[in-house]
């Protein structure tokens, strides 16, 4: 048994991801932060393969998903979450290219000021690794460690993203959001 782990972990991490869009939801339909991320494995993947993902020891995992062959959302088997040095990780069995999960995770809320910081901890390279967040309702100030780019706002809303990064294998990306608002209310 203890033969099987080092194999298996070392074709987790000789996996390329050919994208991963994070999407960050501030207070959307809870005061918390929703995280959005989809995966997408390269088109010459051979299917089904079982990807493990870590998320933050404090968030909720709420959804896992694989995305059918005409763009709708299914419900993906998966293990987990299950704690490991500090973080959760679950194990999906990817039968399409393309996979969605979703978790929750809090806020630090003082006031009117709000503060989180997102990891992507690098458990695969990324070709094409991006990043968007949604502006809350209400809010006065807005900031991002790296900066992202201009406002666009789509369908009454408003939303910040990066321009895509290649990411190695091991490589983390981190996103410090700050932001005042007016109000509790949520998007």
């Amino acid at each position: 048994m203890l033969l099987v782990f080092p194999t298996l972990a070392s074709a987790q991490g000789s996996v390329t991801l050919a994208s991963v869009n994070v999407q960050l939801w501030p207070e959307y339909d809870q005061p918390s932060m929703l995280v959005l991320i989809d995966v997408e494995l390269p088109e010459t993947t051979l299917l089904p393969v079982d990807m493990t993902f870590h998320i933050p020891q404090d968030s909720n995992l709420v959804a896992v998903a694989a995305y059918s062959a005409e763009g709708n959302l299914v419900n993906a088997m998966y293990e987990g979450p299950m704690t490991v040095d500090g973080l959760q990780s679950f194990t999906v069995t990817m039968n399409a290219t393309k996979a969605r999960f979703e978790y929750y995770q809090p806020l630090v809320i003082d006031g009117d000021k709000r503060e989180y910081s997102y990891l992507w901890n690098g458990d695969f390279a990324v070709n094409a690794f991006g990043i968007r967040v949604l502006e809350p309702v209400d809010t006065t100030s807005i900031s991002t460690t790296p900066k992202l780019g201009p406002a666009v706002v789509e369908s009454g809303l408003t939303y910040y993203e990066s321009n895509a990064l290649e990411l190695q294998n091991g490589e983390q990306y981190t996103l410090d959001l700050k932001y005042t608002k007016t109000s509790d209310a949520l998007v």
